[in-house]
């Protein structure tokens, strides 16, 4: 309904995403050039530290709580990963595989929602993704969560870390922290997010990303969702 009214009105809408993290721009800048050749292969992680989860979500209902959130970890990252599938590969997802599992208890089981998943991805031509998302008790990184792509493709290899590059101090202490060069990566991701939408505004040019792409990543997390309750792969259609 969104994307109709925007286009029967003439007006320019675009959702808020990650696909400006810098370390994702380099990778497709990548795979443009043909360093990797054709991706037949993506594998992506989302990863939430449960340890930040009461400072990094303002309240964790609207997390937990499917009233609020419409359901658990995967309506809640699941859409950051089709996000970027769709921008590295300029593919529409066919078909989905996914289970889920509350793993850590807590409020996740309280509300009777997962908190992990593990998502399997056909696309269009042959390619094919693996998702894992989930709140885990500690995301190996030093933000509230970390973020990483791995392409695999006909002729290379390359993956990439929202957060990185970064310095890593080692402190007499024994204590460890990084600090991420630009900063940390969803900070990134959403401040160059806005400057792209700002930047076109005064001329009304579309953003890269529409409401047709959200569109596209909801039918993957809806797919999803249909999977698991199932325990069968569900087509996605166009």
């Amino acid at each position: 309904a969104v994307e109709e009214a925007a286009r029967s009105n003439g007006r320019i809408c675009t959702v808020v995403n990650r696909t400006h993290s810098p370390a994702l721009r380099r990778l497709r800048r990548w795979i443009d050039a043909g360093n990797l050749g054709l991706p037949r292969h993506v594998d992506i992680e989302f990863l939430a530290s449960g340890t930040h989860f009461a400072t990094s979500v303002e309240r964790p209902e609207l997390v937990v709580d499917p009233a609020l959130s419409g359901g658990g970890e995967v309506v809640n990252f699941a859409g950051y990963a089709a996000d970027y599938l769709r921008y590295l590969t300029g593919l529409d997802v066919t078909e989905v595989y996914a289970e889920t599992s509350t793993l850590y208890g807590g409020a996740h089981q309280q509300f009777g929602v997962e908190d992990t998943a593990l998502i399997s991805l056909a696309l269009e031509n042959g390619v094919t993704a693996t998702v894992t998302v989930g709140r885990i008790p500690a995301a190996p990184g030093f933000g509230a969560n970390t973020a990483t792509v791995r392409v695999l493709g006909s002729h290379g290899y390359a993956s990439s870390d929202d957060d990185k590059p970064a310095v890593t101090h080692f402190a007499a202490s024994g204590d460890v922290t990084a600090l991420p060069i630009g900063g940390f990566g969803s900070d990134n991701a959403v401040s160059s997010f806005l400057s792209h939408v700002l930047d076109r505004l005064p001329t009304r040019t579309e953003p890269d990303y529409t409401v047709a792409d959200a569109r596209a990543s909801m039918r993957v997390i809806d797919a999803a969702y249909l999977s698991a309750s199932s325990g069968q792969p569900v087509s996605v259609s166009p």
